[in-house]
């Protein structure tokens, strides 16, 4: 599931910018500005992204090591999915690092 929100955000992303300065298959003429954006800050906003909140991704990953402690004695299973998670979100949290937030 991370994979896919990340890549609905991204996809989100690249269309509200291509919609802004114009597909590829619909070049602009050179009199014309490549943005529709009316202010620099509208321009930022579109171009930088959400800020990151690290708090939330801090949490997700404290509940799963507590879930897996607190269990693990009864279903030693679950310490190698929790260790497959958290390296999942790890993953996915570089890659919108990256190319998605500030």
């Amino acid at each position: 599931m991370p994979y896919i929100e990340i890549t609905i955000a991204l996809s989100i992303k690249k269309l509200l910018q291509g919609l802004d300065s114009g597909f590829p298959c619909c070049p602009r003429g050179a009199d014309k500005p490549k943005t529709k954006c009316n202010t620099n800050q509208k321009y930022m906003n579109l171009y930088s992204g959400p800020e990151y909140m690290m708090h939330f991704r801090y949490s997700s990953i404290m509940v799963q090591v507590y879930v897996a402690f607190m269990y693990a004695l009864f279903m030693p299973i679950i310490v190698p999915i929790a260790t497959i998670g958290i390296f999942n979100m790890y993953v996915v949290e570089r890659l919108a690092l990256s190319y998605y937030y500030r």
